[in-house]
């Protein structure tokens, strides 16, 4: 019985502590970078975000959660961060900006512009 609630216990934590490295993982990057697109490579509106970068002159990181191992893991962390599970998922200075249309409205608006400077 003691075995079986140790070894609950271990993989709660080692869940934990793999949810923390991902939230590490995700901060760093978004810290060392203006602008992060959390993003799957077969996405039109992952394509249409990163395409509103390109047009605007807007140097972005691009990090396709389908071409990289711990995607899925990273997107369950975005999740729990966010509350957003679809992608894109963009920040600017560390910033939640949203999804697509978010990304849209906030670049019609000014508002993208002004949190790049």
């Amino acid at each position: 019985m003691h075995a079986c609630i140790i070894h609950a216990c271990f993989r709660a934590t080692h869940s934990h502590i793999y949810l923390l490295i991902m939230y590490i993982y995700i901060y760093v990057g978004m810290i060392q970078q203006q602008v992060v697109v959390f993003s799957k490579s077969y996405c039109p509106f992952c394509k249409a975000t990163k395409g509103l970068m390109e047009d605007l002159k807007i140097d972005y990181v691009a990090i396709e959660l389908d071409e990289i191992t711990n995607g899925a893991a990273i997107q369950n962390a975005l999740l729990d961060m966010t509350g957003q599970r679809t992608v894109p998922n963009v920040y600017v200075k560390g910033m939640h900006v949203g999804g697509n249309d978010d990304t849209q409205a906030a670049a019609k608006s000014g508002k993208l512009q002004e949190m790049l400077n």
